[in-house]
């Protein structure tokens, strides 16, 4: 199994690199996500089909994507170095001080800039000194067997039925929904490549974050599933095992000048596809927000208040109810996949089977409300009007 596999792109996070100028270099190393189905556990009936392409365009201006997450880390790789940033690797923090505006690496190295962006993680080092408190990490009772395999692996089942499903496929995200557990399978690269990934409950040890997996126990994991993906499953050779966690709700991201951003302040659960998004989006209002500062008088910032620690004030007060809202439609979709069958899992299906843009339900996956507020908003263009306002409001107000 190659390190690093296929990560989802949805068109708000397509809208967040192309303002930090990375969009159109990855664009033409991605996949472009057409239809997305979601299918049943057992036999693979398709309950809920959502369209992109020509529909992703009209409604947010941005595709669908997917992407391998080498292809991706390179061309912020690029973006960046073709700014001058001079990426450093091994530079483990262990602390911040917020009155210098340093951190201390463990090497005994200093480093100061006019504001640090704590980005580093769900096991943020810098999370606990921010906040003020430990925040530790905790298990959602959930895993995930992720890996890809080449389309040769594929031909190599020798099964016509396999072949003409990933033929039909090739611009498709299919999920398959069961008890407790499931599916997400794509191609990459062109088709060259397919990534699968499988949840199922955490049977890993407490404290344990990856660890191989054991593809004789991955494969009973999904015994009695669609055909189609149990003989998929056999393409794997070996597999990681990948423990899911979160966190609650930050009281705040923000300490003097430093700032927390991504998973260090808002880990969510990968049933969204929003996880890199979130963090893209993060980085594009934050890197407007300064950018504005940075271009704007010192006159008038000091007329207005505008300070450091006030721009980054702005940044938590657009994007943590966002993200808050986000991640809770993350845990939403984990009870409306993982519902067994019965009752409720049948009038799921049947909201499924009606739903249109202007759907409304206590399913965000299902609410078009919903949709069109976490892809359709404009996050950028939200924090500038709102930047503007406080700096270019007459002083007499």
């Amino acid at each position: 199994m190659k390190i690093g596999a296929g990560i989802q792109v949805p068109p708000n996070a397509c809208r967040a690199l192309d303002y930090i100028g990375v969009f159109e270099r990855i664009k033409c190393k991605a996949t472009e996500i057409l239809t997305r189905h979601l299918r049943r556990w057992d036999n693979g009936d398709i309950l809920a089909t959502r369209k992109y392409g020509p529909v992703s365009y009209a409604k947010y201006g941005y595709p669908a994507m997917v992407i391998h997450r080498a292809d991706l880390q390179q061309g912020l790789i690029e973006t960046a170095a073709e700014l001058g940033v001079e990426i450093r690797t091994g530079c483990d923090v262990m602390k911040a001080d917020f009155e210098a505006t340093e951190v201390i690496l463990t090497n005994g190295q200093r480093f100061r800039a006019d504001v640090i962006v704590g980005a580093d993680g769900i096991w943020s080092t810098l999370r606990s000194q921010v906040v003020g408190q430990a925040i530790e990490p905790t298990e959602t009772g959930d895993l995930a067997y992720r890996g890809t395999f080449t389309r040769q692996q594929l031909e190599e089942l020798k099964d016509a039925e396999i072949m003409r499903f990933c033929d039909e496929n090739k611009q498709t995200l299919t999920l398959w929904l069961g008890p407790l557990k499931h599916a997400v399978f794509y191609a990459i690269r062109g088709g060259e490549l397919w990534n699968l990934v499988l949840l199922t409950p955490d049977r890993m040890g407490k404290g344990q974050r990856t660890e191989k997996g054991d593809l004789a126990e991955m494969c009973r994991e999904f015994e009695g599933w669609d055909p189609i993906l149990t003989k998929i499953t056999t393409c794997f050779s070996s597999t990681l095992k990948w423990k899911l966690c979160h966190h609650s709700e930050l009281e705040t991201w923000v300490k003097d000048k430093f700032v927390l951003l991504g998973d260090s302040a808002h880990p969510t659960l990968p049933y969204q596809s929003q996880g890199a998004a979130m963090a893209f989006g993060d980085a594009a209002v934050l890197g407007a927000l300064l950018g504005s500062f940075s271009k704007t008088s010192k006159e008038r910032l000091t007329a207005r208040g505008m300070t450091l620690p006030k721009v980054l004030s702005i940044f938590e007060s657009l994007q943590k109810p966002y993200s808050t809202l986000n991640v809770k439609g993350a845990a939403t979709n984990r009870v409306m996949y993982h519902l067994p069958d019965g009752e409720e899992q049948r009038q799921r299906d049947m909201e499924f089977s009606g739903m249109t843009s202007e759907s409304q339900s206590e399913w965000t996956w299902v609410d078009g409300q919903y949709q069109r507020h976490i892809i359709g908003s404009d996050l950028v263009r939200m924090a500038m009007d709102k930047f503007n306002s406080e700096v270019n409001a007459d002083s007499q107000d």
